[in-house]
């Protein structure tokens, strides 16, 4: 919901593809 309110930024990759990594980890 965050990465949805927040606009497409160029910042906002950055913190998208951490989430994105979290997921793929069983962690």
């Amino acid at each position: 919901v965050l990465s949805g309110a927040a606009p497409p930024t160029p910042v906002n990759a950055v913190p998208q593809t951490s989430a994105t990594a979290a997921e793929k980890r069983p962690d």
